[in-house]
């Protein structure tokens, strides 16, 4: 109910909370807020088989949007890049989005400067050495292309949900409430 209240507001949020617990659900009404305003939705998850997960979902939850979906299994032809700059909701992989903001003026990757939201699933994985450099980067990155994003972490595992709200907020200058940190 938290969250709802804030689904027009243009803050980032923090949203932590056990597996199962309606995260995804919770977010929803932020994605029809953002599609209204005529922007863009990025969803942005570490696992390709979450980003097709959550392609086939939204296919039935939202029937009357254009949904693309960007992994490494697809490439990236001229084709493509007018279907993602048409696209309502783009479902991408992390390393997707730091290919596509790396390569912004080379691919002229527009459909970046569109979003209006930005969802990150599984964002804990930021906290891990392994995986989380290819998530960070690619914010960071992002937010220098399209500072008037707000952006949404969404986890069941972070340890560190107030540093994180602290670094958003430096990110793209929005403000992040602590009612925004759902435990």
């Amino acid at each position: 109910s938290i969250v709802l209240e804030c689904k027009d507001d243009n803050v980032n949020m923090v949203i932590a909370a056990n597996t199962s617990a309606g995260k995804t659900i919770a977010v929803e009404p932020m994605i029809d807020s953002t599609l209204k305003k005529g922007m863009k939705v990025l969803y942005l998850a570490p696992l390709k088989a979450l980003v097709s997960e959550k392609f086939d979902d939204w296919q039935v939850r939202f029937p009357d949007k254009k949904i693309s979906i960007l992994t490494g299994d697809y490439v990236l032809t001229e084709k493509m890049k007018l279907e993602l700059n048409t696209s309502d909701i783009i479902v991408l992989t992390s390393e997707m989005l730091d290919s596509r903001t790396r390569k912004m003026e080379s691919e002229q990757n527009f459909f970046l400067k569109m979003a209006g939201l930005l969802l990150v699933d599984e964002a804990h994985v930021l906290t891990m050495p392994e995986r989380g450099h290819a998530m960070e980067v690619a914010m960071m990155r992002f937010s220098s292309i399209n500072s008037h994003c707000r952006i949404v972490l969404i986890s069941a595992t972070m340890p560190n949900v107030y540093e994180l709200g602290e670094w958003l907020t430096v990110l793209n200058r929005f403000t992040v409430d602590a009612h925004d940190f759902l435990d």
